[in-house]
């Protein structure tokens, strides 16, 4: 069994996105919601795993915590980058480091968004709506 830490996910989505139970006869899933107080902690925590997922750029994965992982083979984070991760000292321990698919333009379409909200009045409205009332402002 391929034992798997999921690291910084602390809003539960991996549980949501994967059905952990359906691999529950290959992978042995370890969810880290919140974030570690040190690398020592780091260390103790991810010792025995083979694999990380890392959600977000919260934990740093650098080549002390790299060289102290001697079961590590597999790093997977969510979008195609991830700072946070020491690739060269990576492929030097032979870790095999990947991402998944992102949105190419999610900072666009968020901006466009905001700026459609403040012109019509959103969160106002919103408020308001919940209060009661129905289109308070023009």
């Amino acid at each position: 069994m391929i034992k798997v830490a999921v690291l910084d996910d602390y809003q539960d989505a991996f549980r949501q996105i994967v059905e952990t139970k359906k691999y529950k006869e290959k992978f042995d899933f370890h969810i880290f919601k919140e974030p570690f107080l040190n690398e020592s902690e780091t260390i103790v925590a991810l010792e025995q795993f083979e694999a990380l997922f890392i959600m977000r750029e919260r934990t740093p994965i650098t080549k002390s915590l790299l060289n102290s992982l001697p079961n590590l083979r597999y790093i997977m984070t969510s979008g195609m980058r991830n700072n946070a991760i020491d690739l060269v000292i990576a492929e030097k321990n032979k870790i095999i480091v990947c991402g998944t698919e992102i949105n190419p333009n999610p900072a666009a379409e968020i901006t466009w968004a905001l700026i459609l909200g403040l012109l019509r009045n959103m969160k106002q409205e919103l408020d308001n709506m919940f209060q009661g009332y129905w289109q308070t402002t023009i």
